[in-house]
C-alpha cells in the first residue's frame, strides 16, 4: 500500500486501504506511523472531517509519540494572520455600542433615584465610573477570531502535502 501511495500519493482507494490495514497492525510505532500518514493523506487531499477527526483520535492513542509532531499545528497549518495567532480579534462592545460609556446611566454614573439621605444614588450598573463595566469603557472587547474559530490556526495544505510526501520516503 505504501509503495502504490508513493507511486500516487492521490490515490484515495489507497488510503482507504491503508485504513484498513491499520486493525491488523500490531506494533504500536507502526501502527502509528501509518495513522499519520493516512490522517496527512486525507488532510492533503481536503478530506478535513476525515483527516482531523483521525489527528485527535491518533494524538489520544498515542501520546508522546514523536510522530505526533507531524501533526501538531505548527507543523500543519499557517498562523491566522486575522487575529496573530492569539485566537482572539477585538469587536465592539455590544452593551455600550462600542461607546464605552454605560448605556444604564449614559456616562453620568448618576443611578436612577434618591438614597434616604436625599443624595443621588450612584449608578448600579457602573458603579459610579460612567463607563460600561462589560469593556471596562474601552469600546471594545475580545472575542474568538471568526476566521480561525480561535485556534490561532488555520490548516495548511502545502504544510500538509509536505508532510505526507515526506514519511511516504
Amino acid at each position: 500500500i505504501i509503495k502504490a501511495l508513493q507511486a500516487n500519493p492521490d490515490d484515495k482507494v489507497q488510503l482507504q486501504k491503508l485504513k484498513g490495514s491499520l486493525s491488523g497492525i500490531t506494533d504500536p510505532g507502526a501502527k502509528c506511523r501509518y495513522g499519520v500518514i493516512y490522517c496527512l493523506g486525507m488532510l492533503s487531499l481536503n478530506e478535513m472531517k476525515e483527516g482531523l477527526t483521525v489527528r485527535s483520535q491518533i494524538a489520544r492513542a498515542y501520546p508522546g509519540n514523536p510522530l505526533l509532531s507531524e501533526l501538531s499545528d505548527q507543523g500543519i497549518c499557517d498562523a491566522c494572520g486575522d487575529c496573530s495567532a492569539t485566537g482572539k480579534c477585538e469587536a465592539g462592545c455590544k452593551a455600550c455600542k462600542a461607546s464605552g460609556t454605560c448605556a444604564s446611566c449614559g456616562g453620568s454614573g448618576v443611578g436612577k433615584g434618591k438614597g434616604f439621605d436625599g443624595k443621588e444614588l450612584r449608578c448600579a450598573a457602573c458603579g459610579g465610573s460612567g463607563k460600561c463595566a462589560i469593556c471596562s469603557g474601552t469600546g471594545k472587547v475580545n472575542q474568538a477570531c471568526k476566521k480561525c474559530s480561535g485556534s490561532g490556526y488555520l490548516l495548511s495544505k502545502e504544510k500538509c502535502m509536505e508532510a505526507y510526501h515526506r514519511l511516504l520516503k
